[in-house]
């Protein structure tokens, strides 16, 4: 058993804005939380820490699944522009 060390504020907050966002974006596709979680295989539990905000720091290969299931691009949900480039 490996303890997770505390999460700083910025990570959190990085967090919280992808919980919203996974929660918009399935409410807009007009999925349940259950067809969320066969879609993307990632068991209904976790999907609703995720949304709940009791998972700050979501896993990459789960958020890359939700992401994925929802037809969005890991990189545009992460922020994935370059410093300098527009």
């Amino acid at each position: 058993y490996m303890a997770r060390t505390e999460l700083d504020p910025k990570t959190k907050n990085k967090g919280a804005r992808f919980a919203k966002r996974l929660k918009r974006e399935r409410q807009r596709e007009n999925l349940s939380q259950s067809e969320l979680s066969t879609l993307s295989k990632v068991p209904l539990d976790t999907l609703r820490s995720i949304e709940n905000g009791r998972v700050h720091s979501p896993g990459l290969f789960i958020a890359a699944d939700l992401v994925h299931a929802l037809n969005g691009k890991l990189d545009d949900w992460l922020g994935g522009k370059k410093k300098g480039k527009k």
